[in-house]
């Protein structure tokens, strides 16, 4: 969102991304002596801005990151369909 409120995107550029990112331990501990930049959204895009490429892998959609009580019942959920 922006001063003029929300800006549609072009889906074909963006990617949903997942956790756990991995990384050299070395790479990212070096990545992250840079100076902050306000682009910095997670750990990837801080590893990035010193030139590194990052690559991606197709993730699964069922990989649910667990933070809110409904996380819980979703979770139970998806275990309950595969058993």
């Amino acid at each position: 969102m922006n001063e003029q409120g929300s800006l549609p995107v072009n889906r074909l550029y963006v990617k949903q991304i997942q956790t756990p990112q991995v990384f050299s331990a070395a790479l990212i501990k070096k990545a992250y002596l840079q100076e902050y930049s306000p682009e910095f959204s997670d750990d990837a895009t801080v590893l990035e801005k010193t030139g590194e490429k990052i690559n991606l892998i197709e993730g699964n959609r069922e990989n649910i990151k667990i933070t809110n009580p409904e996380d819980l019942i979703i979770s139970v959920a998806l275990l309950q369909s595969i058993s």
